[in-house]
């Protein structure tokens, strides 16, 4: 990408400082704003403040877009952590804003809410996320009862 850099517009320094505001002040309105530019100076941020706030944990459920991507995942028979990351990438709508680790981690997260939601089993309690000392070949992940609970408060 190199040989594609230019420089960057006075409008999409000014255009910066009004998403750096609606982050600041977390303004619902602005926000709005913003995923419906259609002509954006920096054109990725409509989209990416779109899906930021689909990552925002649901007001019923406290689960946000990844989460519940997890656990669809698992409910469809992904017992894995590549099947549930292929599913959940399946499902996507690209851009992609999110790698495995961030997934992992989301699951580690559904482990250990009161109560857990799922069940990782494997040479650890919890998926590695850097510096893989194991395979994640290893280890499986199931949904708990308390996921019933969650899908019926949607």
């Amino acid at each position: 990408m190199y040989d594609k850099r230019h420089s960057v517009t006075d409008e999409a320094f000014r255009f910066a400082a009004i998403v750096d505001k609606a982050f600041a002040t977390q303004d619902a309105d602005l926000f709005a704003e913003l995923t419906t530019m259609s002509d954006a100076p920096l054109p990725w941020v409509p989209a990416a403040v779109g899906r930021w706030q689909e990552e925002q944990p649901n007001a019923i459920t406290g689960l946000g877009k990844l989460e519940r991507l997890a656990l669809a995942a698992m409910r469809e028979g992904c017992a894995t952590p590549k099947t549930v990351f292929a599913f959940a990438s399946a499902a996507e709508t690209p851009p992609q804003y999110w790698g495995d680790t961030t997934l992992w981690a989301k699951i580690n997260d559904l482990a250990d809410r009161v109560p857990p939601l799922v069940l990782i089993e494997g040479p650890a309690s919890r998926l590695p996320q850097r510096g893989r000392d194991v395979s994640l070949d290893e280890f499986t992940i199931s949904t708990l009862p308390a996921v019933e609970q969650i899908q019926e408060r949607q």
